[in-house]
């Protein structure tokens, strides 16, 4: 068995709470049975804890599109660990299951040692702003099973990223972009599953915020 030692921080090198609290945690989005999409529902817990059900199998991948220190991808990554019992589930494990995103240069660069230390040989970090991509050519190869993420909120973003989603969604609050990207990165057909921190406002927003929140509720359980 490799020896791991301690994480660096279970949490995200960003403001707008803590990851761990109760009291931070918005919206979860998880699933439990097929949905149209995928499943959501809020719970009172961590949403590092999604990535240790026992319906998250190794070969399923799972994505922080803004990871802080990595500290739920370390987790995950330490849960699917026990199911590598093989040469070719530790490959897997190794090069197809953690991905990162991660924009600010200390937070990506401890995300890099937090997962090397924790066993990920060549941790998959993107160091650029995962809000970069324009959402409608974000297609099925870029989707992945399980996003667990403490987005950035309270902030703004450039007027370049803003024009890389529809006319009618876009919107300087930071946790609402991410919040359209996370849903247009997961998978189809009830294989996809999130648990996202946002602010207890983002659910009680209105224009906008209105508008997210009911594509939330129709395509999302």
């Amino acid at each position: 068995m490799p020896w791991h030692p301690p994480p660096i921080r279970s949490g995200h090198a960003k403001g707008g709470g803590d990851p761990t609290s109760d009291r931070s945690l918005g919206t979860s989005i998880l699933s439990t049975r097929p949905p149209p999409l995928s499943g959501i529902c809020e719970v009172p817990e961590s949403g590092s804890r999604i990535a240790q059900e026992p319906g998250t199998f190794l070969r399923q991948t799972i994505l922080d599109p803004a990871c802080g220190t990595a500290g739920f991808l370390t987790e995950s990554f330490l849960h699917l660990e026990r199911q590598a019992d093989t040469v070719e589930k530790r490959r897997i494990l190794q090069e197809a299951s953690i991905l990162g995103g991660e924009a600010k240069s200390l937070p990506y660069l401890l995300a890099q040692l937090n997962l090397l230390l924790h066993g990920l040989h060549a941790p998959r970090i993107d160091a650029g702003n995962a809000l970069r991509f324009r959402l409608n050519e974000i297609g099925e190869a870029e989707r992945v099973n399980i996003i667990l993420t403490n987005p950035p909120f309270g902030g703004e973003e450039e007027a370049g990223i803003l024009n890389n989603f529809p006319e009618d969604r876009r919107t300087a609050e930071t946790a609402l972009l991410f919040l359209q990207l996370i849903m247009r990165r997961l998978k189809r057909a009830g294989r996809g599953r999130a648990a996202v921190v946002v602010p207890h406002g983002t659910r009680f927003g209105d224009g906008i915020g209105a508008r997210i929140k009911a594509d939330l509720l129709q395509q999302f359980n």
